[in-house]
């Protein structure tokens, strides 16, 4: 599910005029970071499902995922606003 969903984004963005073959692979990359983050929260135990624990019950695992989401907005908006070469 993961791969396909990355690849299906690159060839959307491949398919896009206005997009850059370098834009299009990080389309992918972003597209693959947050499929890794859903991943990540929907496998924390074993033995309960993932809607009956509390986002916030591992806070290493928590604080990690927000600091990466954090980084990818801030590359985001860097980038659709021309802050950043």
């Amino acid at each position: 599910m993961i791969d396909a969903g990355t690849l299906l984004m690159y060839g959307w963005a491949l398919a896009q005029e206005a997009l850059s073959l370098e834009q299009a692979r990080t389309v992918a990359l972003s597209t693959l970071v947050v499929f890794q983050a859903f991943h990540l929260f929907s496998h924390r135990s074993e033995l309960r499902s993932v809607f009956s624990m509390s986002v916030t019950s591992n806070r290493f695992l928590f604080l990690a995922q927000t600091g990466a989401f954090v980084v990818e907005l801030d590359k985001l908006i860097s980038r659709r606003f021309g802050l950043a070469a």
